[in-house]
């Protein structure tokens, strides 16, 4: 979802084993089922091939923690590529490495707490169940960026796979954790409905995807406030629209990219704002959308319906 440049600027990471997955077999329907896996055994053993051998830290790093979580856990993930290029960048802050495993140890009853709130009221507006949840901890490099968003940021895997990332020092993290998994469950849904090796994902149908999750999120958690969603006023939203038109069928990564967030050439979160309005705009104009599975509906439907030409 969400990050900087290019388009996949996750950088994340976190442990193996232990799951939060709450299910009622007591009669009616079942609660959604759903695990957690906070990859902190992997960090763990990073951290102790360090302090027996620094010289050559890349190398550590893509033994123990890229190839080994890529291996184990996402080679078959639908959208391995960007996963693959999430884990390419070596962890630098050992200090903070190792605040975030205390920090998430420390907050692991609050984190599977919401996740199962969230994930449980998401799963009675549309349906995706057996989900897990990776946390992974925040690197440096984005750490201003997520701050400004509210402490959590995400990506959505595949469609059974969400990966996670907070940094607990941002007062608004536990808010906004339930909005980013709705966020992310909407991808999830998508991607289990729609994908296919064949699909090629264009500057519009990106835009519409990203609005389609805020969307779904909003609907869920109205008064969370996701900043990605208003970074422009109305006379920025009209000027990127009409800078971008003529090049919403491009399937370009490095324009995608600096579209969604942010470049020279582009303002920050530009794309998630045009999704988010896209969108709006489109239920205003026709409610019954609203009572209709509109995650589906494809992004050429979804802009005709909208106050965008």
């Amino acid at each position: 979802m969400k990050h900087v440049l290019p388009i996949i600027i996750s950088l994340f990471l976190f442990r193996c084993a232990q799951q939060s997955s709450p299910i009622s077999d007591s009669g009616k329907e079942k609660t959604p089922f759903f695990k957690i896996i906070y990859f902190d055994n992997y960090y763990t053993d990073f951290l102790k091939a360090l302090k027996a051998d620094r010289s050559d830290w890349d190398k550590i790093y893509f033994e123990k923690i890229k190839n080994g979580l890529i291996k184990e856990y996402f080679s078959k993930s639908e959208y391995y590529p960007l996963v693959r290029e999430t884990f390419s960048y070596p962890i630098q802050d050992t200090n903070g490495l190792t605040k975030f495993i205390a920090d998430l140890n420390e907050n692991r009853i609050d984190i599977e707490k919401i996740i199962s709130e969230a994930f449980t009221l998401c799963n009675k507006q549309i349906k995706n169940d057996s989900v897990t949840f990776y946390m992974i901890p925040l690197s440096s490099d984005i750490k201003e960026i997520v701050n400004k968003m509210g402490g959590v940021t995400a990506q959505t895997a595949g469609s059974k796979q969400i990966i996670l990332t907070i940094d607990f020092s941002v007062n608004s993290w536990k808010e906004m954790l339930k909005y980013t998994v709705a966020h992310e469950f909407n991808h999830s849904y998508w991607t289990n409905i729609n994908f296919s090796n064949n699909y090629k994902m264009t500057l519009l149908s990106y835009i519409i995807f990203e609005g389609k999750a805020d969307s779904f999120a909003h609907s869920l958690y109205p008064n969370v406030k996701a900043p990605w969603t208003t970074s422009l006023n109305a006379s920025e939203k009209t000027a990127l629209w009409k800078k971008i038109m003529l090049k919403l069928q491009s399937d370009d990564q490095y324009l995608l990219a600096s579209v969604m967030f942010g470049s020279e050439d582009y303002p920050i979160w530009g794309g998630y704002t045009l999704g988010y309005d896209i969108m709006q705009t489109a239920f205003k104009k026709n409610p019954e959308l609203l009572k209709t599975n509109w995650t589906n509906l494809d992004a050429d439907k979804l802009l005709e319906l909208s106050d965008y030409k």
